[in-house]
């Protein structure tokens, strides 16, 4: 899969920042988070979640089947973006974190809220509990009401596909039929983070660190999708073990 489309030079994307494991219900427990009936797929249409590592071509893969198979795309960080223009949610990270991450206009100066909760310091820690407790639940509960309002869409869409980065730290697996796991090598991961997001290495690999390991994630999927040579080979392996009967069983 060659690079993903360049990124925008926010430093607060969903991609960045893991939401707390608690959320939605244990780790890697599809029932716990099950018995949340918000969290529940719809009954007439396959949700399909895709996950992997930091950089891995989740986005473009989505992409590419939101293009091709006229599947809706829900899009976790167009969420996170409208989220911290909430007055309810600008309000909680005021009384947090002070008016520093603040602009004059009102809203979010998210270079400043990023540099309190990126890192392995305590405190650092601390902080992206804090802001993970304000504003992820509200993410989720969009990503939710998104996908039943696209399964009501006329005619019923073949399936719809949930763009979240870090879908099962946020316990929205069980809001999926079929979870893809997308297997990229790290070499080309790395890549894609330094050269396309100017990280440096170390800031790309302490940012995957704070997601679930890549071998758990990979168990937890129903698939799992070798990152090909290009867009047009991956996604067309990916819809073919989706469709397959041991898949769709």
């Amino acid at each position: 899969m060659p690079s993903d489309p360049p990124p925008d030079d926010d430093p607060l994307s969903v991609d960045d920042i893991p939401l707390d494991p608690g959320v939605g219900g244990p780790p890697g427990d599809r029932e716990a988070s099950a018995d949340r009936p918000s969290i529940r797929p719809p009954e007439n249409v396959a949700v399909v979640g895709i996950v992997g590592g930091v950089a891995s071509g989740k986005s473009t893969l989505a992409k590419w089947l939101e293009r091709t198979q006229g599947w809706p795309r829900i899009d976790a960080d167009l969420i996170g973006h409208s989220v911290l223009t909430r007055d309810d949610v600008r309000d909680a990270l005021r009384r947090r974190f002070g008016d520093a991450i603040f602009r004059p206009d009102g809203s979010v100066e998210r270079p400043a809220l990023a540099h309190l909760v990126f890192g392995v310091a305590e405190d650092r820690l601390k902080n992206r509990r804090d802001l993970e407790a304000i504003v992820h639940p509200v993410i989720a509960d969009v990503i939710v009401a998104e996908v039943h309002a696209a399964a009501r869409f006329e005619p019923t869409p073949g399936g719809i596909i949930v763009d979240a980065p870090v879908l099962l730290e946020a316990g929205l697996g069980p809001l999926c039929d079929r979870v893809i796991f997308l297997d990229t090598k790290e070499s080309v991961r790395k890549g894609r983070a330094v050269r396309g997001r100017g990280w440096s290495e170390d800031e790309w690999r302490s940012r995957e660190q704070s997601q679930w390991p890549l071998a758990k994630k990979r168990d937890y999927a129903d698939v799992v999708v070798e990152a090909g040579l290009s867009v047009d080979e991956t996604g067309k392996r990916a819809v073919e073990l989706l469709t397959a009967p041991q898949a769709a069983g």
